[in-house]
């Protein structure tokens, strides 16, 4: 876990909880973190390795689409970020009326098997 703290949060406000499931080389989720570290807004980061031993079922459903990304448990974005869409999204979940997207992605559901590790 990592806190990110670039911005201020009043006593009622909630801390954003991130969640990026990833794997260990991905220049695009580290385009995303950059674009989420510069929003200005208190959120704690969680990265989840979807190649990592026991992540089988995370893996089988997001191989193609890394990044996803989480927002308080409840799916945010794939593939990338846009600082205005950080911005609001934080905002958001810190006042509680962040809701989630559509679009969660599901390789297994599409029939989509990743390829051998």
């Amino acid at each position: 876990k990592r806190a990110c703290s670039t911005g201020t949060a009043s006593a009622a406000s909630h801390i954003p909880q991130v969640t990026l499931y990833t794997k260990e080389v991905c220049p695009l989720c580290d385009r995303a973190v950059s674009v989420l570290e510069s929003a200005g807004h208190p959120f704690e980061l969680t990265k989840v390795d979807i190649e990592a031993v026991g992540n089988d079922d995370l893996r089988a459903r997001y191989w193609m689409d890394i990044p996803v990304f989480f927002l308080d448990g409840k799916f945010w974005s794939k593939h990338r970020l846009g600082k205005q869409d950080v911005q609001e999204s934080l905002a958001a979940a810190a006042n509680g009326t962040f809701e989630a997207r559509q679009g969660e992605p599901n390789a297994t559901a599409d029939g989509n098997p990743p390829p051998p590790l």
